[in-house]
């Protein structure tokens, strides 16, 4: 947020004033007094979709207290996803175009490893802090390469995920002390379970892979082929396991060299770093869902290693909810406008419509009490 100073030096690009800033959210839309987060935020109409997920997978973990034994910690959950953003506070922003955008600057998050709306915000924290970490990493190693791995088994039954879970990852303990691994410097290796649709688990593994620049010299290099047989072998497996493996490319012209490397790796960090598990596939099937639950009880789905162990461990620390809200970058240069906006969700509507409005100093925007708003 720049400093009003800040403001000051950008001149009129960023100055508020009568001919170049539009009509504020609130006011072009006082005149209805039922009015939806998604109708003034397009994009923030997400949070609908993930509250809604969130009380489904609530009334499956209710489920839990009458389910077989080992299952009571999941009960546990319901009250905490319940409580979980109901509301939602946002401050109104202007752009350098007069355009008014929404930016969240308080929300109550349950923190429940599964609740939808976390897992979401959780996503966006870890990828937000590995972005911040990643260039001193690079700096460090000016001729790695990336690439983008995925390693599967078959599908199991969802009571055997526990177990397949665990050969995986003692599999992979094996694969990193081959010779595949020679030419690596540094890994993350994020876990993902979907449901298929004859009910199955399909898990597999997506790595982010540094590698030394040798890697792709005649000797060095590994096809799909390769990566293929050392899976097969590290696991133990009676099969050739599918297996996908492509570079991470810069630019278009594949120009490492001039290519900022931060940016090239946008797409292939939201990959890896993406949800562990769909919130449509928790609310399928509530038997299912709280199978899975305790199949993954207490496992993880994020490691790294080499080079890029410490980002990872970095990334996942310090949880919280102003992590939560600040985990959302956007690099459109705004000021605040001084309005901010309550959102309340209502179950029946399945929309979170604005409750309370008020004018606060812009400087004071971001840390005033919220109780007004309530």
């Amino acid at each position: 947020m720049p400093s009003p100073s800040d403001r000051e030096g950008h001149g009129s690009r960023l100055a508020l004033s009568s001919q170049s800033v539009k009509p504020s959210l609130t006011k072009q839309l006082e005149v209805s007094k039922q009015v939806k987060l998604s109708e003034l935020s397009e994009k923030d109409g997400r949070w609908d979709t993930y509250k809604s997920h969130n009380e489904q997978v609530r009334d499956i973990c209710a489920k839990a207290q009458d389910a077989e034994a080992g299952m009571a910690f999941i009960a546990k959950w319901e009250k905490r996803l319940d409580g979980c953003v109901n509301w939602l506070d946002f401050a109104e922003h202007a752009t350098s175009q007069g355009e008014m955008k929404l930016k969240l600057v308080r929300a109550n998050f349950c923190h429940v490893r599964h609740c939808p709306a976390c897992q979401w915000r959780r996503s966006m924290m870890i990828k937000a802090r590995f972005f911040e970490a990643l260039p001193a990493v690079i700096e460090q190693h000016k001729a790695s390469r990336w690439m983008m791995l995925t390693l599967t088994v078959r599908n199991c039954e969802v009571d055997q995920l526990g177990e397949t879970l665990k050969a995986m990852n003692e599999a992979w303990g094996r694969l990193v002390k081959t010779n595949v691994f020679k030419d690596v410097l540094g890994w993350v290796r994020a876990t993902e379970v979907t449901r298929s649709r004859d009910g199955k688990a399909h898990p597999h593994f997506h790595i982010l892979l540094m590698v030394k620049s040798t890697y792709f010299k005649p000797g060095h290099y590994i096809k799909t082929s390769g990566w293929v047989e050392a899976w097969r072998d590290a696991g133990r497996l009676g099969y050739d396991p599918v297996c996908d493996v492509r570079t991470v490319k810069p630019n278009k012209k594949g120009d490492w060299a001039n290519a900022d490397k931060s940016l090239a790796m946008a797409g292939a960090v939201a990959e890896v770093l993406k949800y562990a598990t769909k919130s449509k596939d928790l609310i399928q099937d509530p038997d299912w869902t709280l199978e899975f639950f305790k199949q993954v009880h207490h496992k993880r789905f994020l490691a790294a290693g080499g080079a890029l162990k410490d980002a990872i461990k970095k990334a996942e620390a310090a949880e919280s909810d102003e992590a939560f809200i600040e985990a959302e970058k956007d690099e459109t240069q705004t000021i605040e406008t001084g309005v901010q906006m309550r959102f309340t969700w209502r179950t029946k509507q399945q929309a979170y419509y604005r409750k309370s409005v008020r004018t606060v100093p812009p400087s004071d925007a971001a840390s005033a009490d919220p109780s007004p708003l309530g």
